[in-house]
């Protein structure tokens, strides 16, 4: 089970519920707490995952993936 000193904000970027809600997920999907990205809004996500990199070819893929 991970927990919140399992998470390296090395940005200084979350706050305690955005943690908290990171934990939850992560142990609810066995996933590792590792933040591999950061977005500042939804125009620079959809730019790394439709524009730049061409993930998806869509708005609605990628926010089914951000979901």
């Amino acid at each position: 089970m991970y927990t919140i000193k399992d998470i390296d904000d090395y940005q200084n970027r979350l706050t305690e519920e955005q943690a908290e809600e990171l934990i939850k997920h992560c142990n609810e999907f066995d996933i590792y707490p590792e933040i591999c990205a950061w977005y500042d809004n939804m125009d620079d996500f959809y730019t790394d995952w439709i524009y730049d990199n061409k993930i998806f070819k869509t708005k609605k893929e990628a926010d089914e993936r951000y979901k």
